[in-house]
């Protein structure tokens, strides 16, 4: 629906923001966001009940957690992230991949080991009650403790906490010895440590945040503290956007929102539940989630730095216009559902304003029409956008829409006489697929089955009509699950591999319970069998998708 988290509009290209931007840009924004087809959202519920979402743009993957704060950004380029525990483990990380490189962050972003490193792979370990991280360079093993130092440069064979020091191999049939390398604590991740992690946001600017405990702050370029810890904020977010003029920090502290501008200072405190700025207007907020916006007397200059001036709303059309505003804004607001409702307000808040000197009419146009798409209505989704350019010709954002549904519109006669070859194609496998059943009693017909248990077919994910890209996104997808549930399953790569460097059969740790086997065993076959339908699906619109070690590795307990 029209509501989207607001951290996307630093993560999205300025484009996104409308007309309306003189008025509320930010909940623009937000509506306009919506619309990109390259920022994706995927919302995930982890099996201990953690959630969180996962963005992707196409190239790059970003995480929010579940109130809707950016916890690692897309901007650090990440070409992976996934949730990451161990059954029984203490703590969850993000295992997060950039080119060749894998580190871990915590649940709320920070990097505990530096990505430029290079590490290809990161394992948390749990030996004699020690806890730290076996960090990997292809086949050799390091050691680094809870806050990221290095112990042990990755040079060995076998690294192993044992008797109160690391012991190591250097070569396979080397003998072991003791480094005398201690671990000074049995969980050495300090509360009270202090970590950094240097951001460079979309626009350049090149900043720091700093972590301590809960709170964290911000360093400049130079390593000054413009954003102390002493204030308690929980969150920190760079914003900027050229069309608005606007940069600014955007500080949490729990819920609660607020503002400092870029000399560090708190010019709106930590108590809204939403923050925008326009030009015109400056900062307004919301207090409630349903509540009407109000203008906070804040301004930005060039430089991002706050100025106070009193705004003035004498004029009989501002009057008029901010009844608009206010049904814009309330039909904005509303709960996801609401779809009739939404447009009836949004219809109201354009008729409010006729001139469209607010933006506020154009603006309300494009939403129905979004809203309309949403709920699968092309053709009056195109004509809610052609409404809103009429009033608007320069409405980029109602543009780019009315591209995107025209062109929807155009491959749909396409799309149907596809469909049909593939329904004939489909029912052909089901046939062959009837015939395997009776034949050997179950299996993913014509698919490599391995006798390793049927997929659950009543719960498939694949689509069909897709181009070759997509699929391979969605095979991708599958893939990083299937590796993700694998390398769980075999403490992530203590699987054996034979003297070609080849995986072979993983064996589960020794300490994992029996349901747990059954339950990501049971989900690693699923993740396989959707890579084989995939590939299959591909294979019927001309696309050949490269085969992943992942779709037939298999593991033994």
């Amino acid at each position: 629906m029209i509501r989207l988290k607001k951290y996307i509009i630093a993560i999205c290209a300025v484009a996104l923001v409308t007309t309306i931007n003189a008025q509320t840009p930010k909940n623009n924004s937000k509506t306009a966001s919506q619309t990109r087809s390259d920022i994706e959202r995927e919302p995930q519920t982890e099996t201990d009940g953690y959630t969180w979402t996962l963005l992707s743009n196409g190239k790059y993957y970003a995480a929010e957690d579940a109130d809707g704060s950016v916890i690692i950004p897309l901007s650090r380029q990440y070409t992976q992230i996934y949730y990451w525990k161990l059954p029984n483990a203490d703590r969850a990380f993000f295992r997060v991949k950039k080119g060749n490189s894998v580190t871990f962050c915590d649940l709320k972003g920070r990097p505990m080991i530096p990505i430029e490193r290079g590490y290809t792979d990161v394992i948390y370990q749990i030996l004699e009650g020690y806890k730290y991280f076996q960090v990997m360079k292809g086949d050799k093993s390091g050691a680094c403790d809870l806050s990221g130092k290095e112990i042990l440069a990755p040079v060995y064979h076998l690294v192993i906490y044992s008797n109160d020091n690391f012991v190591v191999q250097r070569t396979e049939d080397g003998p072991y010895e003791n480094t005398k390398k201690k671990l000074s604590k049995r969980d050495i991740l300090d509360p009270n440590a202090i970590t950094k992690t240097k951001e460079t946001a979309s626009d350049g600017y090149i900043y720091t945040v700093v972590y301590q405990g809960d709170y964290c702050g911000v360093e400049n370029k130079q390593g000054k503290t413009i954003i102390p810890l002493s204030r308690k904020y929980t969150h920190v977010s760079y914003e900027s956007s050229s069309v608005t003029k606007s940069k600014y920090f955007e500080v949490k502290q729990g819920k609660k929102i607020g503002v400092c501008d870029m000399s560090g200072a708190e010019v709106i405190a930590p108590k809204y539940y939403s923050v925008y700025y326009s030009e015109k207007n400056g900062f307004s907020g919301t207090s409630t989630p349903d509540g009407d916006s109000e203008y906070l007397n804040v301004f930005l200059d060039k430089n991002g730095k706050a100025v106070y001036k009193k705004k003035e709303n004498t004029s009989s059309v501002a009057v008029s216009n901010s009844e608009a505003m206010r049904l814009f804004q309330q039909a904005y607001n509303m709960p996801a559902g609401k779809t009739e409702q939404q447009k009836a307000l949004f219809l109201q808040a354009a008729n409010a304003d006729p001139a469209n000197a607010e933006g506020v009419k154009a603006t309300s146009y494009n939403n129905i029409g979004i809203l309309c798409e949403n709920a699968g209505d092309i053709q009056e989704a195109k004509e809610w956008y052609e409404k809103s350019l009429k009033t608007n010709p320069s409405f980029e954002v109602a543009k780019k829409n009315l591209e995107r549904v025209k062109s929807q519109l155009t491959g749909s006669k396409i799309k149907k006489a596809l469909n049909v070859l593939a329904d004939l194609s489909k029912a052909a496998l089901n046939m062959q697929q009837a015939y395997y059943q009776t034949k050997y009693g179950s299996g993913d017909a014509g698919a490599g089955y391995d006798g390793g248990g049927s997929v659950d077919m009543e719960n498939s994910q694949v689509q069909s009509g897709l181009s070759c890209d997509e699929y391979k996104l969605q095979y991708n997808r599958m893939a990083d699950k299937a590796k993700g549930v694998y390398e769980s399953l075999t403490l992530l790569g203590s699987s054996r591999k034979n003297d070609r460097g080849e995986d072979e059969h993983g064996s589960t740790h020794s300490s994992m319970s029996s349901s747990n086997y059954v339950s990501m065993k049971k989900n690693l076959r699923y993740y396989q069998g959707e890579m084989k339908k995939i590939r299959a699906e591909a294979r019927k619109s001309g696309c050949d998708i490269s085969t992943s070690n992942y779709e037939s590795v298999t593991v033994s307990y």
